[in-house]
């Protein structure tokens, strides 16, 4: 009987053991993510947004110009932002409700203007397909953070 509960004891706690490493690793690998994100240039990231955009929805050279545009407003805006909440880590600051509020707002604001610049550049069928693809991105990202959006 004592060896039974010491096999199961010995088998919980390397399942605990394994359960930690993976998490660590999953926390590793966000935070290079995040480091390989942070040193790309606005520009190289529109490049590279434009590129998959181009292959996904067969652009034509005139579209890709006006997407390259877009896609690096949207970097430039996003590094300036990712500037400021390092900052606020840094600073052990946390935003007031308010300041999540405007910023929540602020952040739909800056998407129904995205929806609107890429409705007037793509057609109605690459336009479909953009949206549904990125709508299933959205999913899949919620669904790895554990169903938490944001």
């Amino acid at each position: 009987m004592k060896k039974i509960i010491s096999i199961c004891m010995l088998s919980l706690l390397t399942v605990a053991v394994s359960a930690q490493d993976k998490k660590a690793d999953r926390k590793k690998k966000a935070k290079a993510k995040m480091e390989r994100m942070e040193s790309r240039s606005p520009e190289q990231m529109a490049e590279l947004q434009t590129k998959q955009m181009a292959i996904d929805l067969d652009l034509t050279d005139a579209q890709q110009k006006e997407i390259y545009a877009i896609h690096k407003e949207q970097a430039v805006k996003r590094k300036a932002q990712m500037a400021k909440w390092r900052e606020m880590r840094n600073n052990d600051e946390m935003p007031s409700e308010s300041d999540r509020m405007k910023m929540r707002s602020a952040r739909l604001d800056d998407e129904k203007a995205l929806q609107d610049k890429m409705k007037k550049v793509l057609n109605d069928e690459q336009y479909a397909k953009w949206k549904s693809d990125r709508e299933e991105k959205r999913k899949n990202m919620t669904h790895r953070r554990g169903g938490r959006r944001g």
